[in-house]
């Protein structure tokens, strides 16, 4: 777990059930530090642009539908024992059905560590 990070993201498509990994770019990791700012650069890379290519505006995307985005995501200190906050991890929604805007929240317990110990931030 080089720099608090095991350098692998789990995607889990809930529509159709199919689920891969990928390798987290260091230098990614390094610049956005945590959860939150890694999923902003992943909605920004990956979905955004890829919306806006097909045509498709953030204020179309249903919050509740399934092009909607949820990011569970944690950072270098999670789940390292004596680490201020060891169990905190960042969720985020690409788009908030409270606000219509970027959904942030963060949450602490068990889940933060479990996701890191199973091998993905």
């Amino acid at each position: 777990m080089k720099g608090g990070y095991v350098n692998r993201i789990l995607f889990v498509n809930l529509s159709d059930g199919t689920i891969r990994t990928e390798p987290v770019d260091p230098a990614v990791a390094e610049k956005y530090i945590g959860g939150k700012g890694y999923a902003l650069y992943v909605f920004y890379r990956r979905y955004l642009k890829e919306y806006i290519a097909k045509g498709i505006s953030p204020r179309d995307i249903d919050p509740l539908g399934p092009e909607n985005v949820l990011f569970l995501g944690t950072g270098p200190v999670t789940g390292i024992a004596g680490a201020p906050a060891p169990g905190r991890y960042h969720a985020m929604a690409l788009r908030s059905p409270l606000t219509g805007s970027v959904g942030s929240a963060n949450s602490g317990g068990e889940f933060g560590p479990y996701l890191k110990f199973a091998g993905y931030d």
